[in-house]
């Protein structure tokens, strides 16, 4: 849960930059800024790469924790039907997102639509590992003891 949490303020964060990114690459130039902002996209990939970093470290800390002190009792059946609706769903996702980003030119507009399609994909994963996660679960009683 603690690491759906944190891929949800993750996904938020990244489109939050995302659509800011866009609006100021879209904006004209000024005195200030003769060439407009053309990079802005590339920038919020990279907000958003470091960020997901940083995410992906607090949970893994987070997991090495309770891993070490235990954990409290997880019923299987409910993460594993949760984790895989929502595999499912990112798994369209994806492949919805991977027709688009292979009809796009080779600019900074589709390095930002290939993060999200990356993203997409591995949360596509991660949601996959959290269903297996629960018929593991599921299959050993929870290993609660």
């Amino acid at each position: 849960m603690l690491a759906e949490g944190v891929d949800y303020l993750a996904d938020a964060t990244a489109v939050a930059a995302s659509l800011l990114a866009i609006w100021m690459s879209n904006r004209l130039p000024t005195v200030k800024h003769p060439h407009g902002y053309p990079k802005a996209t590339l920038l919020a990939a990279a907000v958003n790469a470091v960020w997901l970093l940083v995410l992906s470290l607090l949970v893994a800390a987070g997991a090495t924790s309770r891993l070490v002190t235990g954990a409290h009792e997880v019923h299987g059946l409910p993460v594993l039907i949760v984790g895989g609706i929502a595999a499912m769903v990112m798994v369209v996702g994806a492949l919805i997102l991977g027709g688009d980003v292979d009809d796009l030119d080779d600019d900074d507009d589709s390095l930002n639509m290939r993060a999200v399609f990356l993203d997409t994909a591995a949360d596509a994963g991660a949601a996959a590992g959290v269903a297996v996660a629960g018929g593991i679960i599921l299959a050993t009683g929870g290993l609660m003891g």
